[in-house]
């Protein structure tokens, strides 16, 4: 995080607002501030930990288990979200089907522009907007 005693989740409502369009996470954080241990990536669906003096060294695994009822919650927003612009993914949004992971990056991919990612440690909307 950018910001010191800046919370994650509490900017997006604000910000999504000014944006006026359809946004979604697709990264969240593990832990914040001096807590921060690494993040998930909602669309592959596992933890991701840099480790190392300089976090070059890249480590993949669950998500912690403290995380994964937000993570299930957070990727069902992108689901979503994508699904609102793309017909194929909306269509297995309405019959409650999951779809597979190249599913839901072709679709994010396919919206282009129109799905403003917000990534972790990223600064995308700012008060000033």
């Amino acid at each position: 995080m950018l910001v010191a005693g800046a919370h994650f989740f509490l900017r997006e409502k604000p910000c999504w607002s000014k944006l006026s369009h359809n946004a979604a996470f697709v990264q969240m954080p593990i832990g914040l501030e001096s807590d921060f241990k690494g993040i998930i990536d909602l669309i592959e669906e596992r933890a991701i930990y840099f480790d190392g003096d300089f976090g070059q060294v890249v480590r993949y695994g669950e998500i912690p288990a403290e995380f994964r009822a937000a993570a299930a919650d957070r990727r069902q927003e992108l689901i979503e979200c994508v699904a609102n612009s793309d017909e194929q993914l909306g269509e297995m949004f309405l019959e409650e089907k999951i779809p597979s992971v190249s599913d839901l990056k072709a679709g994010a991919v396919e919206l282009g522009l129109k799905l403003t990612k917000h990534e972790v440690g990223g600064l995308v909307c700012s008060e000033e907007m």
